[in-house]
């Protein structure tokens, strides 16, 4: 049987990499959602599971919700 390879990246990889992938898609100045939701709407979220399973990328999840809205903690 393999042995698992857990391969972690350091926070400041992890937000360099969030904030470049949120310029790139220009998270901040979308059009759409410009002209579907009000300035200052929020919301909340629920990661759930049907099946036992591996999540990965919650630490970049996690670097993307805390930079779009930096008032709130996960």
């Amino acid at each position: 049987m393999k042995k698992e390879m857990i391969v972690k990246l350091p926070g400041p990889e992890i937000k360099i990499l969030v904030r470049k992938t949120l310029n790139e898609d220009k998270a901040f100045c979308d059009i759409t959602t410009r002209a579907l939701f009000k300035p200052g709407l929020m919301g909340k979220f629920k990661i759930s599971f049907k099946e036992k399973g591996v999540l990965c990328g919650i630490d970049f999840a996690r670097e993307a919700f805390l930079s779009v809205d930096k008032k709130n903690s996960l």
